[in-house]
């Protein structure tokens, strides 16, 4: 669902769980290509093994900001790059190509935009690349960019019985000229888009509930939330990502947080996923919302393959019951003091969406 646009053709996605399968048919595809340079294809004998991996490389998106992609050429899974854990600073890129995908500068573009990232939303000081040395296609990707060789560690990388040497690049912050990118989002208008909740946004997160403390604590008691639970919070919300059980994606309209909406689980025994929102005050009436919601519910039903999607609320809660309704959504029942809120117990509703009556209805 997030991705960002490298050329017309050409897509950088955050890589899910759900890609495992679709990501071990291009390594397998490839081994004898692969397998010159990388000793970690041998390991990957199924898709279960992949998936393995993702989950645990999407899982350090929580602690510290690194993350795994995949490079999309016309809808075509082409390659990876993975932008590695920060560690007082420092940083790496590794990547790799299908054979048939090379010559294209597939890696080139989604290298810039991770260097992008890494300087202007991570605050990174410094970035390396590693390439065995007889691997001249990956080094030409490092001079393209600007890094600069620093020297070749000898006998450094074990592939198929032997020590490859390894040259090794890097590129500093000052000699980048960072611009901001938003690499991993779903555009809903020209002035609305949707973008997943990572802790670089904790700042503009704590901002508008803090703005809207008081307009929210009437419906949420997290609304009283510290900062760093705050950042706990986004932390969790990561993980469930990472294990695909959900997200938590911020909404931004011209070019300010509002609000977000969370796919609070996915129960994929039943097919099942729940949805939760809110706007700060400034934002709401202005069907940011249901657009929202919309979004995500043809992710669900769409990408997901799920049967059914849930809205629960106070029954007080008469604007977003309202965004429910109006996108078709049942009123199943009213649950008498289900919840404690404040002081008091307080009716809760739900309302539900099956995946038929959102394809009939389109």
């Amino acid at each position: 669902m997030f991705s960002y646009s490298l050329a017309p053709d050409v897509e950088l996605r955050l890589l899910e769980p759900r890609h495992a399968e679709e990501q071990f048919a291009l390594i397998d595809g490839n081994r004898e290509h692969l397998e010159r340079w990388f000793g970690w294809v041998e390991a990957f004998q199924s898709a279960d093994d992949r998936r393995v991996s993702i989950t645990r490389m999407l899982g350090d998106l929580a602690e510290t900001g690194s993350f795994p992609t995949g490079l999309w050429y016309r809808g075509e899974l082409a390659g990876m790059i993975r932008l590695n854990p920060i560690h007082r600073g420092c940083t790496s890129l590794g990547y790799w190509l299908g054979e048939e995908y090379q010559g294209k500068g597939l890696i080139t573009l989604g290298c810039r935009a991770l260097i992008h990232h890494a300087f202007g939303n991570l605050g990174a000081h410094r970035i390396e690349i590693g390439s065995a040395t007889g691997n001249t296609r990956s080094q030409a990707v490092a001079q393209r960019l600007g890094f600069t060789a620093e020297g070749i560690r000898r006998e450094q990388y074990p592939v198929n019985g032997q020590y490859l040497d390894v040259l090794e690049y890097s590129l500093l912050a000052h000699e980048w000229q960072a611009e901001p990118v938003v690499l991993f989002r779903h555009a809903l208008t020209e002035d609305t888009e949707l973008r997943l909740m990572e802790l670089h946004y904790l700042e503009e997160f704590n901002r508008l509930v803090e703005a809207n403390r008081e307009h929210l604590g009437r419906w949420f008691q997290w609304a009283s939330q510290t900062l760093e639970e705050r950042q706990a919070y986004l932390k969790l919300c990561l993980k469930r990502f990472a294990e695909g059980n959900g997200f938590l994606a911020g909404i931004w309209h011209r070019g300010e947080l509002a609000g977000t909406i969370d796919m609070l689980r996915i129960d994929r025994r039943v097919r099942n996923t729940e949805l939760g929102y809110w706007l700060g005050e400034p934002y709401q009436g202005k069907g940011l919302m249901t657009l929202a919601c919309r979004a995500l519910i043809d992710h669900a039903f769409g990408t997901l393959d799920l049967n059914r999607v849930e809205i629960g609320a106070l029954a007080m809660n008469t604007r977003s019951r309202a965004v429910a309704e109006r996108l078709g959504f049942t009123l199943e029942g009213t649950f008498r003091q289900v919840r404690r809120h404040h002081d008091r117990f307080v009716d809760g509703v739900l309302y539900s969406l099956l995946k038929e009556e959102w394809e009939r209805d389109r």
